[in-house]
């Protein structure tokens, strides 16, 4: 992926993440069960490395990530933010369901993404970015 494209690394992550989820199905209910956690004996350190974890995660998303592709109006921190809120809840509903298709689950994430990019990148950056997927497409017929 374009690493200065946020959103192309926002999908890149989430694949990866879904291919860990296949490979381990369970793993979205512990995730859900320890940050539920109310022991009082835990519950502060679970808080608190959730929250280093969520920081650590924005940090990552948005580093190198070129700011310039953004329409002027738009904060890309709010967007990492909307954007985590959304796959949480994405995680909340799937663990209560198990997961049935994940690829539908990726498919609609990727879906959202997509929109929000065509609508929050500039249209300079769009249009620069569909000319050079045409001529990569060229290339290969």
């Amino acid at each position: 992926p374009d690493h200065a494209d946020f959103f192309s690394r926002f999908i890149t992550k989430v694949q990866r993440q879904s291919g860990m989820l296949q490979s381990h199905p369970a793993l979205i209910a512990f995730l859900l069960s320890v940050r539920n956690e109310n022991d009082a004996e835990v519950k502060d350190d679970i808080r608190q490395n959730l929250q280093s974890r969520k920081a650590y995660q924005r940090e990552l998303q948005l580093f190198e990530t070129d700011y310039d592709r953004f329409k002027d109006n738009v904060q890309p921190e709010l967007v990492m933010d909307l954007l985590s809120n959304y796959i949480e809840n994405i995680a909340r509903r799937t663990a209560l369901n198990q997961i049935s298709d994940l690829d539908s689950i990726i498919k609609e994430v990727t879906a959202c993404v997509e929109m929000l990019k065509r609508n929050l990148y500039k249209d300079s950056i769009l249009a620069n970015q569909e000319e050079e997927q045409d001529a990569a497409d060229q290339k290969h017929i």
